[in-house]
């Protein structure tokens, strides 16, 4: 499997153009790495603190594909999957649990009012695992 995420990364960095600072909610924080392309390969790793069982730590990584079909300097209309991971760790007990399943933007649009290189805001509708269909939005820095 470290093979598999090597090879991934490598053949991504090769495309990478631009990285991100995602802010979903207050507990959870992301970084990405992307291709600023119409068809661009994309890796995201998210982390945070469970809510409800407050020892452990959770982290999501995620490699997938994002297609643009609407580019404007100052917006993207989008869809994109990827292969997420949910990894769960308490470091008091050493308890690790793990799960990998399908993740899948359907529609999405991301904003940039001021320059695109700086602060925006996407807004996107989710389906984790093909089980339902909800809005998400993240606060978007990019450099």
């Amino acid at each position: 499997m470290r093979k598999v995420f090597t090879v991934l990364f490598t053949i991504l960095c090769l495309f990478a153009h631009t990285q991100q600072v995602s802010l979903y909610d207050t507990n959870k924080i992301g970084i990405g790495l992307n291709g600023d392309k119409t068809f661009s390969p994309e890796m995201i790793l998210k982390i945070e603190r469970h809510s409800f069982f407050t020892s452990y730590w959770v982290l999501y990584p995620e490699v997938g594909c994002k297609i643009r079909y609407v580019k404007n300097p100052r917006a993207y209309i989008y869809s994109s999957g990827y292969l997420a991971g949910i990894l769960a760790y308490d470091p008091r007990s050493g308890d690790f649990l793990h799960s990998f399943v399908p993740d899948v933007h359907v529609c999405g649009v991301e904003v940039y009012p001021f320059d695109r290189d700086y602060v925006g805001i996407s807004i996107y509708a989710r389906s984790l695992n093909f089980e339902n269909l909800l809005g998400h939005c993240a606060l978007l820095v990019r450099f």
